[in-house]
This record gives C-alpha cells, structure tokens and sequence, in this order.
C-alpha cells in the first residue's frame, strides 16, 4: 500500500501488475500477456469472419 500510494495508483492495481509479471515471468501459473492479447485478437477475427 506505500509503494501504491508513493505512485499514485491504487493498492490492487499495483497488485494486479506485480501477478502479470510474475506469470509472464514465468514466476506464477497463467496466461502470459503475449498470450491472451493473441487469443483475443483470434476471437475478434473468428467473430468477424462469423
């Protein structure tokens, strides 16, 4: 919470950032950010070829 305040974002934001760079890290199990950024860019072209 003092990190967040010291740069003017909220707690869970800074939380949510830290967890995205721990899986893309490889640090924590998930999807990495290159990853789910191409799944949504294949699901909007699946919708508009649909």
């Amino acid at each position: 919470m003092s990190i967040s305040a010291k740069i003017g974002c909220a707690a869970q934001t800074l939380n949510e950032w830290v967890k995205k760079a721990e899986i893309d890290s490889g640090h924590r199990t998930g999807i990495p950010t290159e990853m789910a950024e191409r799944l949504k860019a294949l699901e909007r072209e699946n919708r508009d070829l649909r």
